[in-house]
């Protein structure tokens, strides 16, 4: 019995390396790319109130806007704004509770310099505006400290993006269903695609492999996964929009047409639950989206042409 293991292993070793390796990338590349990560209790203290307390270094140079969005499940969200999107970060009351009295003490000092390494212009009169915004709500909380971060969340946050920022925690809460789907969909795509004979004898197999590896790769982007993969660029996966992105290059230059249109109206769209919702971009790419016929068009193609040859190769040998 140990030796029939090992000489399975050794016949698949290849599909069962790569099946690992996929599913240890898509693992790794998930923990750096969490849609709403833990952020600095200092940052959110400085977009809410403009004060800056003693640990405070900056944040990313090139931001448009910054802001705070309402507590949600016990976490408290600030972003910032740049030109290809918004990100958002969660900070905990605790981590918040460190720096209140701190900020409680600069709400009573203007604002003269900063540690930002960018600014815009105006930039130290917006922060004394929300550094006097907080001011009046720490005295209408009564100097409160728990009733003081309350106020903020509440009348402080963006209202305008509310609703946007309300689907992307949802959908971020959901995070280890895109984990598990891609974990077990991309190694099931890869070794349809590649195991056992890409490099091999040409025959019936690898025609089907080569002809339907693309239009399999793409039937989740066609179920809702990923949905805004050709408008906000690489988003909404974690490999998942990787891989689409390479592989629609050679078909994304032809045009939809009405029978796509009509096709896509009728799929349903199940896989948009477990998709996350990129950032709102200030940007937005205008690449066109790959065509389902021609996906289909193109594994006829490549099943006639691999019949044809056959057939030569046969009339040949005779």
């Amino acid at each position: 019995m140990a030796i029939f293991k090992l000489g399975m292993f050794i016949r698949y070793k290849y599909a069962i390396l790569s099946s690992v390796i996929l599913i240890g990338l898509v693992i790794y590349v998930a923990n750096k790319r969490i849609p709403i990560p833990t952020g600095d209790a200092e940052d959110y203290w400085q977009f809410a109130c403009g004060v800056e307390v003693d640990k405070f270094d900056g944040y990313f140079p090139f931001a448009r806007e910054t802001g705070i969005f309402s507590d949600k499940d016990g976490w408290y969200f600030y972003y910032y704004r740049e030109h290809h999107g918004r990100h958002v970060f969660k900070v905990s009351k605790k981590s918040l509770q460190n720096y209140t009295s701190q900020v409680i003490n600069l709400l009573d000092l203007e604002i003269f310099a900063t540690a930002q390494e960018k600014t815009k212009e105006n930039y130290l009169a917006e922060n004394n505006n929300k550094r006097l915004a907080c001011l009046d709500l720490l005295k209408s909380a009564n100097s409160d400290q728990d009733q003081f971060i309350a106020q903020i969340s509440a009348k402080i946050a963006n209202q305008y993006d509310n609703e946007s920022f309300n689907r992307q925690w949802e959908r971020s809460k959901r995070y280890w269903l895109s984990i598990v789907f891609e974990a077990l969909f991309l190694p099931f795509w890869w070794l349809f695609s590649f195991h056992s004979g890409v490099f091999g004898k040409f025959n019936k197999s690898l025609a089907v492999r080569l002809g339907f590896s693309p239009l399999l790769l793409f039937f989740p982007h066609f179920l809702g996964y990923a949905p805004y993969l050709f408008s906000f660029g690489a988003s909404g996966g974690i490999l998942y929009p990787l891989f689409t992105g390479l592989l629609s290059l050679p078909f994304s230059w032809l045009p939809f047409n009405p029978i796509d249109i009509h096709i896509l109206k009728l799929i349903p769209q199940p896989l948009t639950y477990i998709s996350q919702i990129p950032f709102s971009p200030a940007a937005m790419s205008f690449r066109g989206s790959v065509s389902p016929t021609v996906l289909c068009a193109y594994a006829g193609v490549v099943l006639i042409i691999s019949r044809l040859i056959l057939r030569y190769r046969a009339k040949k040998q005779s």
